[in-house]
């Protein structure tokens, strides 16, 4: 109180009249004469230029003026406490690097305290440039844009993209009421598990990008707003070819222009881009590797030393401690999902992680249900605790060693106990989907690590059956999930390799001990008093494994199928556990007669069943090996001829038809004539097919038709490998698949050609002084014009029907084009003639239709040798392919 008082009336004393200069009153001398320019004291001594007796301020008779005085201290006053309220703020956001305006006055203790925490800053500036110098100010240079266009962005790309991105398609952005729809889709369902960042930060960001006029954007912002709308549309897809999947992608194409700034080694930011990229990663592996990904995400978290808490005394800002750990923590839960589900190893160890759980006391948990002596929190905690207990039992199991693990049942007894543990201390007010999911963590859990490892190699069979049981209790719990078109819960591509996991690990126990668990027996359990308790054995008494086991596999093969439908990778696990599951259904079905308790009706569906594949296959096997004229099988001679009573009746009844409905009548007869052009062709391949496998080849009496197709028999020459596996003499069976595209085909461009041929008759009618003049033209118009188009859209649509893609389609036009063009200029110019000629307009379409029985024939034996060409030559690295991929 005294000293702000003085400081409000200062005692400002009035001093006398100067009688000497400067020097002499500090050196005390008072015989001072003040004579001018200089004393006599500073003459003598030869310091005539520091004699200040000319000074006005000190002249004789002068004094000090009061206000001017205390103008002078009020104002280096204002100076000091504007100086001191910069120095505190500027140290509080650590870039105090400014000097003092004037030099601070030792006796002034505001200047001291200013100078000490002035020194504190700087010390400690000085220590986060040394680490910064020896972790990653390195790596920024190295990737400055100054001095090099490799940026640390371009870096993670290459290394992590396995397909490059398409470009935008939609340079629109979806509407803010739409993008707040993805927002709260991500918020409820993403980043409840993973909260790498706040959730003001996303709305921040929406709002700087939906503004009217956005100015001052951050690159981050952007990066944040279109990475989550991207994931948020990624989980709501269910196809590849749906809009949620193309917006996702186009998300992301508009993300990655910002990547070379957010990107940027040296901050937190860049961790939580990461983090966003691989969440992204696990719901696009088409252009992903989300394993690569991860292992940059992590790397970068330790160069920020996120992976250990910071020392106590510099923990001052509590939220920025909580939001530290969540963004490690979110980083550390994908890096041990990410490598658990393709069996590879952590970013890094337990053994080096200092780090915490987050303990926000804001969250809407209750805060009484303790799990694993830690407070409950929302579900991001909860994900956390289960990686954590994850975590230790693989690196015990599957990193550290190869020696076998002492008492090994004992220690996966009490590993599957703190994950029940886990499990039964969840809170209750998690949602059904949250609870869903966790549920299906701890199936898969348990059945990762009752599985055989590197040191514990042998199962037992307590684990074999504990595996059976939680097999077909986490297919049961995920195919309802997985065929829900509404995806309630973060679930991504690793779901799919979970499926095949389970999959692989239950045919496996099956094989060990089939008729151990297909009976239901209950192995002994050997437990130790004061020891943990082995995992309880879901549907325990069940006595019907053999049903329940061939539904867990149709269960498997069927949740690969509808994961195949958003993942083509998919598609590749589903072939895989087919071939493995192939032999055991067989050996399912068929162990049932040796069992006295197999139900009566699961005995008389699989009699029945057989019974009809048994009479199905005696009735093909005699309709393929019975042969009429010419060496023709009975079935194809039985199409044919089925065929030929359809266009009979057609024939008798055309007038009438076409007088009526002379479009539908034209798409009849096409469709029936190209039917039986497509088998006459099957019939020629049945018929020198059987001829070739004869010994000495084929004969004149063999081939009564002596067609010659040189160009098709050196594209499709007949070999010993292409006979069916049942018998080394039968021809290949009928193709039924391929009749009905030809006849579909037939049937639409029946219109197209109908039109046509009425456009060229009206466009260049012949009259009785001029028919050669017209017909000509319009054979001209036609093979100049219409024969390309119809070439071209024949095989697009065979190879489309085929499956094939765009690829495939430019592949067949490259091949088959030119020559089929050139054999269409040697026969149909001379039948367009006639038929322009001669044959009026109504019977046009049904001539060229008929006299294309042959030509549809060449056409159908020139798309099916090209089929047959790329089924060759790509077996044998689709096998490989496949190999290699499940390697691993």
């Amino acid at each position: 109180m005294h000293r702000y008082a003085a400081l409000e009336s200062p005692l400002l004393r009035v001093s006398r009249p100067v009688a000497a200069c400067s020097r002499c009153r500090a050196a005390k001398i008072k015989a001072c004469a003040l004579q001018l320019p200089a004393c006599t004291a500073c003459e003598k001594s030869g310091r005539q230029n520091e004699c200040s007796s000319s000074n006005d301020q000190f002249a004789k008779g002068k004094e000090r003026s009061y206000v001017a005085s205390l103008e002078s201290r009020v104002e280096k006053l204002e100076k000091r406490i504007a100086y001191a309220k910069m120095r505190k703020a500027s140290v509080t956001m650590h870039e105090g690097d400014s000097p003092p305006m004037t030099p601070p006055d030792r006796k002034d203790s505001l200047a001291a305290i200013r100078a000490a925490v002035q020194g504190k800053a700087a010390r400690r500036r000085e220590a986060i440039d040394v680490n910064e110098l020896v972790t990653v100010n390195a790596t920024m240079r190295d990737f400055d844009t100054k001095t090099t266009s490799l940026t640390f962005a371009r870096l993670i790309l290459a290394a992590t993209l396995n397909e490059p991105l398409p470009r935008l398609k939609n340079p629109q952005m979806p509407s803010r009421q739409a993008a707040m729809g993805l927002l709260q889709y991500y918020l409820e369902n993403v980043l409840s598990l993973f909260p790498a960042f706040p959730e003001t930060a996303l709305f921040n960001a929406l709002d700087a990008v939906y503004q009217e006029n956005p100015q001052h954007v951050e690159d981050f912002d952007y990066w944040i707003l279109y990475m989550v709308l991207a994931i948020a549309s990624m989980c709501q897809s269910r196809s590849s070819t749906d809009t949620y999947y193309k917006d996702g992608v186009d998300m992301v194409v508009r993300a990655l222009k910002f990547a070379d700034h957010v990107l940027i080694p040296g901050y937190p930011q860049q961790i939580q881009a990461l983090i966003l990229l691989v969440q992204y990663s696990t719901l696009d592996p088409a252009h992903f590797d989300s394993w690569q990904l991860i292992g940059f995400t992590c790397r970068a978290a330790v160069d920020l030393g996120f992976h250990q808490d910071p020392p106590k005394e510099q923990q001052t800002d509590k939220k920025a401690l909580q939001q530290r750990r969540k963004i490690f923590y979110s980083a550390y839960a994908l890096d041990r999902s990410i490598s658990m589900v393709h069996a590879r190893p952590f970013s890094f160890t337990d053994d080096a992680i200092t780090v915490a759980f987050p303990t926000d006391r804001s969250s809407t948990a209750d805060p009484e249900s303790p799990i694993s002596k830690l407070p409950a929190l929302d579900a991001s905690l909860l994900i956390f605790q289960l990686r954590k207990a994850q975590s230790t039992w693989y690196q015990e199991l599957f990193q550290s060693s190869r020696d076998p693990l002492h008492h090994s049942s004992q220690y996966l007894w009490q590993m599957c106990y703190e994950m029940r543990t886990w499990s039964e201390n969840l809170p209750k007010h998690l949602p059904p989907a949250t609870r869903e999911l966790f549920d299906l963590e701890l199936l898969y859990s348990y059945v990762y690590c009752l599985a055989p490892s590197c040191r514990f190699p042998s199962v037992s069979e307590l684990g074999k059956t504990l595996i059976f049981e939680y097999c077909m209790s986490y297919i049961q719990k995920l195919l309802p999930i997985a065929k829900d078109p509404i995806n309630t819960a973060f679930y991504t591509y690793h779901d799919a390799l979970r499926v095949y996991f389970i999959g692989s690990q239950f045919i496996a126990v099956l094989s060990d001990n089939l008729n151990a668990l297909l009976q239901g027996i209950i192995p002994f359990i050997n437990t130790i008093p004061g020891g943990p308790p082995p995992p309880p054995i879901p549907n325990m008494g069940r006595t019907d494994n053999i049903s329940r086991s061939i539904i867990c596999i149709e269960q498997i093969i069927e949740a690969l199928k509808t994961y195949g439908e958003r993942w083509d990778d998919s598609k590749a696990l589903k072939s895989s556990f087919e071939a493995q599951s192939t032999g055991m259904l067989g050996v399912d079905r068929d162990i049932g007669s040796a069992f006295e308790h197999i139900n009566l009706q699961l005995r008389i569906r699989k009699a029945a069943a057989m019974v009809f594949d048994i009479q199905r296959r005696q009735l093909l096997r005699y309709l393929n090996t019975t042969y009429t004229y010419w060496n023709t099988p009975l079935l194809h001679a039985i199409v044919a001829f089925i065929e030929l009573a359809i266009m009979s009746r057609l024939v008798a009844k055309f007038h009438g038809y076409y007088a009526e409905h002379p479009i539908l009548t034209m798409m009849a007869s096409n469709a029936v004539l190209s039917g039986i052009a497509d088998t006459v062709a099957q019939s020629i391949t049945a018929i020198r097919e059987r001829a070739l496998r004869k010994p000495g080849g084929p004969t004149d009496r063999d081939d009564p038709f002596a067609i010659e197709i040189h160009e098709l028999d050196k594209r499709n020459p007949f070999s010993v490998e292409d006979l069916i596996p049942e018998s080394k003499i039968l021809p290949p069976p009928f193709d039924f698949e391929r009749l009905s595209r030809f006849v579909g085909y037939g049937c639409m461009i029946a219109p197209v050609q109908f039109k046509w041929f009425q456009f060229l008759s009206r466009s260049f009618p012949i009259t009785k002084g001029s028919a050669l003049g017209p017909a000509l033209k319009r054979v001209a118009f036609d093979q100049l014009i219409f024969a390309p188009f119809g070439l071209c859209l024949f095989f697009t649509a065979m190879t489309v029907a085929e499956g094939g893609r765009k690829k495939h389609v430019m592949h067949k036009l490259q091949d088959m084009f030119v020559p089929t063009l050139k054999a269409n200029y040697v026969l149909w110019p001379a039948v367009q003639i006639l038929n322009f000629r001669v044959i009026p307009i109504h019977f046009q379409l049904p001539f060229v239709s008929t006299i294309g029985i042959a030509w549809t024939a060449y056409l159908s034996l020139t798309n099916s040798a090209e089929d047959a060409k790329e089924a060759k030559s790509s077996e044998a690295p689709r096998r490989v392919q496949l190999r290699e991929s499940f390697r691993d």
